[in-house]
C-alpha cells in the first residue's frame, strides 16, 4: 500500500527523550546568566554567545527536516525560547561590559547586526506555512460555492442534481458539469457537448486546466504548482489535467441515494449529512462521471492507496491533519484524520439520526 499525504507521526519514548534534551539546551543561556551573575563579565562571553545565536538554531533547523510535519511546531517553539534568552543573556552581559570599560564592546555591535541576519532568515521558513493557510482557506470557499450552486440548483429544478445525468444519447454527465451554469461558468456549459462522452475527441480539450474551472481543483494538489517535482507514475504528473477535488459520496449509506427525493420531501437530518467530500486520492478528472463510492473499505480519511497519488479513502487531500468536508446546509467543515470510523459512517448516512 502506498500511503497518502499527509500522516501523522506518533508519540515515542525517543521522541520524549528528544524534547527533554531540546529543552535542557535552549535552557543553557539561563544558566549561563545565573553563572556569569557571580563572576566578571569577559568579551569573550558575547562571542560565545553570539556563536550559539548560529550553531543551536542551525541545529535545530536541520533536525527539523527529519521529523514530520505536526512536530515542527514543537522545534519552532525552542528555538523561539533559545534566541529570547540569549538575547536576554546577550543585553545584560553587554551591559556589564559596557559599565566595566566605559565603552561599548565591538562584539555587541556585531551580534546585534547578525541577530538582525538571523531573525529574517528565520522568518522565512514561516512564508510555506502561510501559503498552505491561504490554500486551505481557498479550498474552503470551493467547497462553500460548490454548496451554494447546489442548493440553488434544488430551487431552480426541486431536486439536487444527480450524480451523472443522461445527456440526450444516454451518455453519463457529471454533476460538475451540471452545475456550470450556477457556478457563473454557463459559457463553458454550453461548449461541453452532452450528445458525447465527457472523454470524446470534442469534450477532451475541456479536461485541462487551462480551460476548465479552476474551483474544482485543491490549490495545495501538487500538479496545480509550478516548480514541484513529482514522483514517478504519480498520476499528477499528466501535465495541465485538472482534476476535481470534491466529489459526492455514492452507494448505499449515502445522502446521494435521496437526491430521487424532491426537495420539499427532503427530512430536516438530511440537511446535516455530509454531501460534498474533498478527495484528492481518488485522482477524478473533473468533467469525468465519476465520484467516490462508500464502503466499508473506505470509510476513512487520507487512508492508503494502491498506487503513487492514490488514495482509497472516502476523504482524502493534500492539507495536513484531514480533509475538508460540506453539508446540504451549506456549511463546511475540516475532517480530522483521526475521526472514527462508526461516527464517519454517522455522518453520511441519511438513516441515522433517525427522528
Amino acid at each position: 500500500m502506498h500511503k497518502f499525504p499527509p500522516t501523522i507521526s506518533e508519540f515515542t519514548w525517543w521522541t520524549a527523550a528528544v524534547h527533554v534534551c531540546l529543552l535542557t539546551l535552549a535552557t543553557l543561556p539561563f544558566a549561563f546568566l545565573l553563572y556569569k551573575s557571580k563572576h566578571k563579565a569577559r568579551s569573550s562571553d558575547l562571542w560565545l554567545l553570539m556563536l550559539s545565536f548560529f550553531v543551536i538554531p542551525t541545529g535545530i533547523l536541520v533536525l527539523s527536516r527529519f521529523v514530520k510535519d505536526d512536530a515542527n511546531r514543537f522545534l519552532a517553539g525552542y528555538l523561539i525560547y533559545f534566541l529570547v534568552l540569549v538575547f536576554i543573556t546577550f543585553g545584560v552581559v553587554a551591559v556589564r561590559l559596557k559599565r566595566q570599560s566605559g565603552r561599548t564592546p565591538t562584539a555587541a555591535i556585531l551580534a546585534i547586526s547578525l541577530l538582525l541576519l538571523l531573525a529574517i532568515s528565520l522568518s522565512l521558513p514561516a512564508v510555506p506555512s502561510a501559503r498552505e493557510a491561504a490554500r486551505r482557506m481557498q479550498c474552503s470557499n470551493n467547497m462553500k460555492q460548490i454548496l451554494l450552486a447546489m442548493l440553488n440548483y434544488s430551487q431552480d429544478k426541486r431536486y439536487f442534481p444527480p450524480t451523472k445525468a443522461r445527456g440526450p444519447n444516454g451518455h453519463d454527465v457529471s454533476w460538475r458539469v451540471t452545475l456550470l451554469p450556477y457556478m457563473e461558468r454557463s459559457e463553458l456549459f454550453q461548449r461541453y457537448d452532452q450528445n458525447e462522452p465527457w472523454n470524446s475527441p470534442f469534450n477532451e480539450p475541456l479536461k485541462y486546466r487551462n480551460n476548465g474551472p479552476i474551483f474544482y481543483g485543491c490549490p495545495s494538489d501538487p500538479s496545480t504548482m509550478p516548480h514541484v517535482v513529482l514522483s514517478v507514475g504519480d498520476p499528477s504528473s499528466q501535465s495541465g489535467v485538472l482534476f476535481s477535488a470534491y466529489a459526492i459520496p455514492t452507494g448505499a449509506g449515502s445522502i446521494s441515494s435521496q437526491f430521487g427525493l424532491r426537495k420539499d420531501d427532503f427530512p430536516k437530518r438530511y440537511n446535516g449529512k455530509l454531501a460534498v467530500l474533498e478527495a484528492c486520492g481518488q485522482r477524478i478528472i473533473w468533467s469525468e462521471p465519476r465520484d467516490v463510492e462508500l464502503s466499508d473499505d473506505s470509510i476513512g480519511v487520507n487512508l492508503d492507496g494502491d498506487r503513487p497519488g492514490y488514495s482509497r479513502g472516502i476523504l482524502s487531500s493534500y492539507h495536513t491533519g484531514g480533509a475538508t468536508s460540506g453539508r446540504l446546509d451549506g456549511s463546511v467543515a475540516f475532517i480530522s484524520n483521526d475521526i472514527d470510523t462508526e461516527v464517519l459512517r454517522q455522518l453520511m448516512d441519511p438513516e441515522a439520526g433517525e427522528d
